[in-house]
Order: C-alpha cells, then sequence, then structure tokens
C-alpha cells in the first residue's frame, strides 16, 4: 500500500518533517491523480462557481498537503500529544469546560474539521480531562484499524456512531464524561 510504504520511509525523522511529508504526498495526488483533482473541483465549483481554475488548483493541493498532515497526525496521535508546546488553547470554552468537571458534569465539544481537530482532545487530555470521540466506522479496514487506534490514543472511550453509540454517548455524559463531536462527519 502506497500510504503505508510513505510512512514507513519517513519513520527515524522528526515527527514535523514526517507531517509535511505526508502533507506533500496528498498534494500531489490532489494536484495529479485525476479521480482525485475532478472531484475536488467539481465541488469547490459548486460552492464557489466563479473560482478561476488557477485558484482551484492552489486550493486543491493545500486541502490535499492539510488532509495528509492530519491523517499522519492522527495515525500517531499518541506522539502528536506530546507536542503541546504547539497548541496554544484560546477562548472561554476551556474554561467552561473546567467549570464543568469542577462540577461534575459532562460536556459535548462540537467542531467541524477545521485543522487538526485531535488537538483540542490533546489540550483537553493534558489538563486531565481525557474527551471521547464520536466516529464513523470506515470501509477500508486497513484505514479502519489504524484510525481507530489513533483516535482512541487521543482520549476514550470511541463512540461509533448508531444507536449503540448514541446510547453510550448519554451514559458518558451522565456520568460527567466530555465527548468531542465533529458535526460535518457523515453518519448515514
Amino acid at each position: 500500500m502506497p500510504l503505508l510504504s510513505l510512512l514507513t520511509l519517513s519513520w527515524g525523522r522528526a515527527f514535523a518533517t514526517r507531517s509535511r511529508a505526508l502533507g506533500s504526498a496528498f498534494a500531489t495526488v490532489m494536484r495529479w491523480l485525476p479521480a482525485a483533482r475532478r472531484r475536488f473541483d467539481r465541488e469547490l465549483r459548486q460552492a464557489f462557481p466563479d473560482t478561476p481554475r488557477s485558484e482551484r488548483a492552489r486550493l486543491g493541493a493545500a486541502m490535499g498537503r492539510q488532509m495528509g498532515q492530519t491523517l499522519f497526525e492522527i495515525y500517531h496521535c499518541a506522539e502528536f500529544q506530546t507536542r503541546q508546546e504547539f497548541f496554544r488553547p484560546a477562548g472561554p470554552g476551556l474554561a467552561a469546560l473546567e467549570k464543568a468537571r469542577a462540577d461534575g458534569k459532562g460536556a459535548i465539544i462540537v467542531s467541524g474539521h477545521f485543522g487538526q481537530w485531535e488537538a483540542v482532545r490533546a489540550v483537553l487530555k493534558a489538563r486531565g480531562m481525557e474527551t471521547g470521540a464520536v466516529y464513523r466506522r470506515q470501509r477500508n479496514l486497513h484505514y479502519q484499524r489504524r484510525l481507530l487506534a489513533g483516535i482512541e490514543a487521543g482520549g476514550r472511550p470511541i463512540l461509533e456512531t448508531g444507536t449503540i453509540g448514541t446510547k453510550a454517548l448519554v451514559r458518558h455524559l451522565r456520568g460527567a464524561g466530555f465527548i468531542a463531536i465533529l458535526l460535518d462527519e457523515k453518519y448515514a
């Protein structure tokens, strides 16, 4: 598998170097693999029909780079979480979560797929607020195993979408647990 080969070849290098390498590989795929380029181009033209072709190509490569880095960081989530010096939490949300924990209450952290969303759980885990996550099972078994292992390294419980996961989510919140949900995730 090409992805596994890239991950293996980059082993032994600095974390940031390995992350950038996989990001560059994904950027190349987005630029030169016709199926990926056409799909991205079609979706972008639907949302922003007046975007020039050169700008769509630039955005496609940037998105591929971000996807590659994010995937690498999830696959290596335990190591990613040790990089606390790169996380700069700001805003009222952290204080609200600390208050919920002090009051013995659970909380739901809601976001979209913006940047590296696992950074939020890494920051909370480092502050003693381990945060579980909701995820959707993947069809590719290799990717499923690696993704699930990476997400679990970020915090538990990991709840699969669906009825069973929803019931477990409610129990976890009632037990003063924290959970992260990405609302733009495909749940069907």
